[in-house]
């Protein structure tokens, strides 16, 4: 029928008294005293199938599912619908294709708000509408359940991101198998409230609407709260101010990492995330995510509790190896300019356990490479008398450990000489 202001909708046919619905009404009215005896327990339409395809009634069968369907519709806001005796919140494309042909598969329980429980229905309009106008069950749990429904799946997954009550209530919706048990018992109860259904304190009531308040924001925020935390320790790893914004931390990042991939024929790996660093194209969340993903090897909004501890793992991997590039091409670029010809650029480093960490980068072109042919020759000679491969590499990690550690401790006291000597010709002069 026309309704004025609103168009066409699916309606009873007793809100329309022309003469080519009454025959209709009879079996409208059969449905409806159906349906007022699922109150108790919900029910499959098939149940009505044989008596309404026989006399009085005598409706077709490829009829029948759309006159099931329209009854729905029109009475939508207080009927709760189940597929296989899981709770869903509306019709998809999909069911409606599975209730055509098995409706027996779908069970329907009508609810409607008496008595005591309007004190709850005041708090849950203010949780879902903004206001305390009542509203039937139905019209509470179904756009809590779509609410849900529509969070990220690193949302409904992850135990680290989110409180031990949004977990409970998360669980909840899963579990649901009805709107009335899930929203008078199970919500109350994961957040700390029980006995709700006949509560009169005002205080407390305001209260449980708080806090469930809390939790929903808190699953709804979930998944920005880990891309921040996320944006924080990319930022860390690169030694960025992690409070910056991440506009900023993309343009220091990139700035740092341009043309580094002409310093590793790593293409899965180090190249692949300098790529993708560096690029230009896209958002700042866009990039972020493309970044989070090959570290996480998956989308993040898909994320798993392992990928995100995946993804940091290789964070530190791959930020270490990227910053001894950054070492590689600055000495790179300061030897280019004594150097005549080509030369190679080495980066060397000891790290002992309970020790400091040691590194330095040194350049060896030609020349260099002439006058250490002896001595690189010696300690090949030195090393396979030992025999044994895990001597050798000891032999190697004990001598560049104590190298790197005197030649650090000769260039800060040459650095002291020279200071010294400095200060002493400008005392000089003064006199």
């Amino acid at each position: 029928r026309y309704v004025k202001g609103k168009g066409y909708q699916f309606s009873s046919p007793f809100t329309d008294k022309s003469k080519d619905k009454a025959n209709m009404r009879h079996v409208w009215q059969r449905i409806d005293e159906f349906l007022d005896g699922t109150e108790q327990e919900s029910k499959s339409l098939a149940e009505l199938n044989e008596e309404l395809f026989a006399p009085p009634y005598g409706v077709k069968a490829g009829l029948l599912p759309i006159i099931y369907m329209v009854a729905y519709l029109v009475n939508k806001h207080e009927l709760a619908l189940y597929e296989q005796g899981r709770y869903k919140p509306y019709f998809t494309e999909d069911m409606l294709e599975r209730f055509v042909k098995r409706p027996d598969e779908f069970e329907f329980q009508r609810f409607r708000i008496t008595g005591l429980r309007a004190s709850i229905f005041e708090q849950y309009s203010k949780v879902v509408h903004g206001d305390s106008k009542q509203r039937t069950l139905l019209e509470l749990a179904k756009p809590l359940a779509s609410f849900m429904g529509g969070l990220p799946e690193y949302t409904h997954k992850t135990r680290r991101g989110v409180s031990e009550k949004a977990i409970k209530v998360r669980n909840a919706f899963s579990l649901a198998k009805s709107p009335e048990r899930l929203l008078f018992e199970e919500i109350p109860q994961a957040i700390g409230f029980s006995d709700i259904r006949s509560d009169q304190n005002s205080e407390r009531m305001e209260a449980f609407s708080q806090v469930l308040i809390e939790v929903l924001r808190e699953l709804k925020n979930a998944y920005d709260t880990l891309l921040t935390n996320q944006k924080a320790l990319l930022a860390q790893a690169f030694n960025i101010d992690p409070n910056l914004p991440l506009a900023d931390v993309r343009k220091i990042l990139a700035g740092n990492c341009h043309g580094l991939e002409n310093y590793t024929v790593d293409t899965q790996g180090i190249r692949a995330l300098v790529a993708r660093i560096t690029k230009s194209s896209g958002s700042e969340g866009e990039w972020l995510e493309n970044i989070l993903m090959f570290l996480g090897n998956k989308p993040t909004n898909r994320w798993q509790d392992s990928d995100r501890d995946t993804a940091e793992y290789r964070l530190v991997d791959f930020s270490r190896r990227i910053i001894d590039l950054e070492k590689l091409r600055l000495h790179d670029k300061d030897r280019a300019k004594g150097f005549d010809g080509d030369f190679d650029v080495f980066l060397l480093r000891s790290i002992k356990k309970g020790g400091a960490i040691h590194d330095e980068v040194v350049a060896v072109d030609k020349g260099s490479a002439k006058q250490i042919v002896y001595t690189k020759e010696q300690i090949r000679l030195a090393l396979g008398e030992l025999g044994d491969k895990e001597l050798m590499l000891g032999a190697l990690a004990v001598v560049v450990d104590e190298f790197l550690i005197a030649y650090k401790s000769y260039e800060t006291k040459s650095d002291e000489q020279f200071e010294v000597r400095e200060a002493g010709m400008a005392a000089g002069e003064e006199k």
